[in-house]
C-alpha cells in the first residue's frame, strides 16, 4: 500500500474512531500514583492535556479531533489585578474569538474579572455550549449584570448545566430574568447565595414559584445560601421535573415544600440536606416517606434543625437549638440503612465531597485553562 493510499485511509476514519485514538495517545502510561481523593492527579492531566496537542501535527483530521477534546472544557482566567491591561485582554478574547477555536467549547468556566465587551460577541459563538460556571465574586450589581446580559443575549441553544455563585444574587433582577430564559432547557442547576447586606429576614429570599415552574426538564438541583447573619428562604420546588439530585444547603423551608419531595419518588437518588431549617411539620415524618423512595441511593441530613420560637426570632440563634428530635434521628437511621443496602446492591459509590464542583462535566485539571493576563501568551495546562 502506497503512502497516499495509506493517508487516504486515515483520512477516511470516523470522527468518533479518530477521538479513540486521539485519547489513547493522550492519555496511554500516564501515572495515576499521585491522585487527589476525586481520583484526580494534577500532573497526569498535565502531561494528557501536552500530549493533546500532538496529535494536531498529524494532519487535518486529527488537528480537528485533538482540538476538540482539548477545547471541550475550558477555563478563561485572569491572574492578578486587571488594573490597565484590560485593552490588552480583550484584544486576546477577540484573537481567541476569530480563531473559531470557540466552537469546540462545551463546558466554559470564567472568571467575573473578565468584564469587557467582547465577552458579549464571545457568547454569541459558543455554538456548541452545553455548561457555563462562573464565581459572581463581584459585591457590584453592574459587573453581575454584564455576565448574565450576555449570557440572556447570546441564548446558547444547546445550554443544559448553569453553576453560579455569588453575592445577593437571590433578589437580583438580572439574575432572576436569565433563569427564566434558560429553565426550560436546563437539567442541571446549581445556585450558591450569599448576601450582601443584613436586610430584614423578611426581605430574603432564595428562589421561589415564579421562577421553577419553568424547570420542567430539571434533574439536578444545588441551592446553597452561605450568609450566617440572615436567613435565605425557599419555597418552592418544580413538580414536574424529572429530578433525580437534589441538594440544599443552610436554606429555612416549610413542611410543603418537603412534601413536594415526595413527587419525585420514582427518580430521585441523591438527596442531600445540609443546616436546613425547617418552620413547619416533622423531619421524621419526611425521612419515614423516605423509605417509599426505590432508587435513593445517596442520603445525608447534616446540622439540620428547627426554626426557632418567637422568642429567639434571632437568626444567628438557631445553630444554639438542637438539631434533630430522638424520634426524627431514629427515622433517619431506618431510612439510612436501607439506604445503604441499596448502594450494596447497585454497587453504588459515594462521591468524596460534595462541593460545587461534585456534578462539573469538567472539574479540575481535565480543564484547558486560557489566561487572558498581559504576562502570558494565553494557553497553560
Amino acid at each position: 500500500m502506497s503512502a497516499e493510499q495509506e493517508l487516504r485511509g486515515i483520512n477516511s476514519l470516523p470522527m468518533e474512531l479518530c477521538d479513540e485514538i486521539v485519547l489513547l495517545v493522550a492519555t496511554e502510561s500516564l501515572s495515576l500514583c499521585s491522585c487527589d481523593v476525586d481520583g484526580h492527579d494534577y500532573y497526569s492531566f498535565k502531561e494528557r492535556n501536552k500530549r493533546l496537542r500532538r496529535p494536531r501535527l498529524v494532519n487535518k483530521l486529527f488537528h480537528q479531533s485533538a482540538t476538540r477534546i482539548l477545547f471541550k472544557d475550558t477555563i478563561m482566567c485572569y491572574e492578578g489585578p486587571l488594573r490597565d491591561d484590560i485593552n490588552q485582554t480583550e484584544t486576546k478574547l477577540q484573537g481567541i474569538i476569530a480563531s473559531g477555536l470557540t466552537r469546540y467549547i462545551q463546558n466554559l468556566h470564567v472568571d467575573p474579572k473578565l468584564l469587557c465587551r467582547s465577552f458579549h460577541l464571545l457568547f454569541q459563538n459558543l455554538h456548541c455550549l452545553q455548561g457555563f460556571f462562573c464565581n459572581v465574586s463581584t459585591p457590584r450589581d453592574d459587573e453581575r449584570d454584564f455576565i448574565f446580559t450576555a449570557l440572556q443575549h447570546a441564548h446558547p441553544p444547546s445550554l443544559r448545566t448553569l453553576r453560579l455563585r455569588g453575592y445577593g444574587l437571590g433578589h437580583h433582577p438580572s439574575f432572576e430574568r436569565m433563569l427564566v430564559i434558560f429553565l426550560p432547557q436546563l437539567q442541571d442547576l446549581s445556585v450558591e447565595l450569599r448576601g450582601k447586606t443584613k436586610e430584614p429576614k423578611d426581605t430574603i429570599f432564595c428562589l421561589g414559584e415564579q421562577i421553577f415552574r419553568h424547570a420542567q426538564r430539571l434533574r439536578s438541583l444545588v441551592i446553597k445560601w452561605y450568609d450566617f447573619e440572615v436567613p435565605g428562604y425557599h419555597s418552592f420546588l418544580p413538580l414536574d421535573a424529572p429530578l433525580e439530585r437534589l441538594h440544599l444547603t443552610r436554606v429555612v423551608i416549610s413542611y410543603e415544600l418537603l412534601s413536594a419531595v415526595l413527587s419525585y419518588r420514582e427518580t430521585l437518588f441523591y438527596l442531600r440536606f445540609r443546616g436546613v431549617t425547617l418552620r413547619t411539620g416533622s423531619w421524621a415524618q419526611f425521612l419515614t416517606s423516605l423509605r417509599r423512595f426505590p432508587k435513593l441511593v445517596d442520603l445525608m441530613v447534616l446540622g439540620c434543625r428547627y426554626e426557632p420560637s418567637a422568642a429567639h426570632n434571632d437568626f444567628e440563634e438557631i445553630s444554639r437549638f438542637s438539631t434533630l428530635r430522638p424520634d426524627d434521628i431514629s427515622a433517619y437511621e431506618a431510612c439510612l440503612a436501607e439506604v445503604k443496602a441499596r448502594q450494596k446492591e447497585t454497587g453504588y459509590k459515594e462521591p468524596w465531597t460534595t462541593s460545587w464542583s461534585d456534578l462539573d462535566p469538567g472539574r479540575h485539571w481535565t480543564r484547558l485553562a486560557i489566561r487572558l493576563d498581559s504576562q502570558n501568551t494565553g494557553l497553560s495546562e
